[in-house]
């Protein structure tokens, strides 16, 4: 079963391409927002809730799962209150902005938080990779991934031309305050994973194969990733 991960700077198309890889493989598609959705879902929510998302298939059982394996282990652990019954905050650090998350933890409470955003991000993205047949967009995937040979990964890019004129539609803005926009955005990420991972996000070394989407169409470049994908997991799966 494939897993792919697509990471990227912002407007070099990592989305769109992961979710056209999505769609070919017949696969799920997860990033860190969902991841932070189904926390809020299942933080306090009775049995009954967690029986029913189990059984709604790949979109809500896969990620329920995965979720509830960090909650269960965190009330184990005693760093989590009954994951049944009470919140545990694993919700409320899912939901913070790259921004937030890359900031310099400043005391012993956020150094707290910042191991335990973490470990989330890391054991849901293992849980939800184990099964295969997944698609992981951003997240430190690639790096929490790194140790599972079958895995492609994937960096989706583009000219800064083509990133500053995406935001310019997505957002509704001016040149200048797009430029800003992607310019904040790609400290961000960086900032983010030297802080995680201690790596470089853009060393293209850490990647199997770079997409620029200012050259290829997104759905020529989702033919030749899920091609690459299926070949890569043929190839290691003996």
């Amino acid at each position: 079963m494939v897993v792919v991960t697509v990471g990227g700077p912002r407007g070099g198309g990592r989305e769109e391409v992961a979710q056209e890889v999505a769609q070919l493989l017949r696969a799920e598609l997860v990033d860190r927002e969902a991841m932070a959705r189904e926390a809020q879902r299942l933080a306090g929510a009775p049995r009954e809730e967690m029986a029913k998302r189990f059984e709604q298939g790949p979109a809500g059982g896969r990620l329920a799962r995965a979720v509830q394996a960090f909650l269960e282990r965190s009330a184990t652990a005693g760093s989590a209150g009954d994951p049944f019954l009470g919140p545990t905050g694993v919700e409320i650090l899912l939901s913070r902005s790259v921004q937030e998350a890359a900031a310099p933890a400043t005391t012993p409470k956020q150094e707290l938080d910042d191991r335990r955003y973490l470990e989330v991000l890391t054991l849901v993205t293992r849980e939800v990779a184990a099964a295969g047949n997944v698609v992981i967009v951003g997240g430190g995937s690639q790096f929490i991934l790194r140790d599972s040979p079958g895995a492609l990964r994937v960096y989706s890019t583009a000219s800064l031309k083509d990133r500053v004129r995406r935001a310019m539609e997505a957002e509704h803005l001016d040149e200048a305050a797009a430029a800003r926009l992607v310019k904040e955005a790609d400290e961000a990420r960086r900032a983010w994973v030297k802080k995680y991972f201690k790596a470089d996000v853009d060393d293209h070394l850490l990647y199997d194969v770079t997409i620029n989407t200012s050259i290829l169409p997104v759905k020529v470049a989702g033919l030749m990733l899920a091609e690459a994908a299926r070949a890569k997991q043929r190839l290691f799966s003996g």
